[in-house]
């Protein structure tokens, strides 16, 4: 069963932490708050290719969500596309035939467990701010995978928790994503 990756870090409040390798000229400032206003991200989890500049992949197939697939349309709800999230978020949606080749369409560490299998996998890409009311945090640019019928979300760009005002940024991808998922039909 996937779950949701969830990154253990302190700071003060107002402090962004890093999982990541910085030089110094990159480093936060401690003093500096963390912007009130919504954080821009031109890809998600890296300084890399926006995910605008990736071609969509040509081998999978745009999701309908007016008709999808009964497959499509239960990764549309483990997702909280239906529902919750809603379809003006996701960048990119579909199915690929190898759970392990998600690294090449999301910011992903390439050692998650759940992606480490030639299943099928459905891939939904965000881009914003998505808001995780269970866990009180937003979640900047992140990547639902959902394989074999379960799915989760993972932390593939900032995390804003809101209860102290930390923003959290994930392990960095191990290789750059080199495509990018097709955009939600109507």
């Amino acid at each position: 069963m996937l779950g949701v990756l969830v990154l253990a870090c302190t700071a003060a409040p107002g402090q962004s932490i890093s999982t990541a390798a910085t030089s110094d000229s990159a480093k936060p400032d401690p003093s500096s708050p963390v912007p009130a206003s919504p954080i821009s991200v031109a890809s998600a989890g890296s300084s890399g290719t926006p995910l605008t500049e990736r071609p969509v992949d040509p081998s999978v197939e745009p999701v309908s969500l007016t008709h999808p697939s009964s497959e499509a349309a239960d990764a549309l709800q483990i997702c909280q596309i239906s529902d919750t999230i809603g379809a003006n978020l996701v960048s990119g949606m579909g199915r690929i035939n190898h759970a392990r080749d998600a690294v090449r369409y999301a910011w992903l560490t390439g050692v998650e467990p759940e992606i480490q299998t030639d299943a099928p996998a459905w891939i939904a890409t965000f881009k914003g701010e998505v808001p995780m009311p269970m866990n009180g945090e937003i979640w900047v640019d992140p990547t639902c995978i959902v394989v074999s019928g379960d799915g989760g979300f993972y932390a593939t760009g900032p995390v804003k928790i809101l209860s102290s005002d930390v923003t959290v940024t994930p392990l960095p991808a191990k290789q750059k994503p080199d495509l990018a998922l097709p955009p939600l039909l109507p």
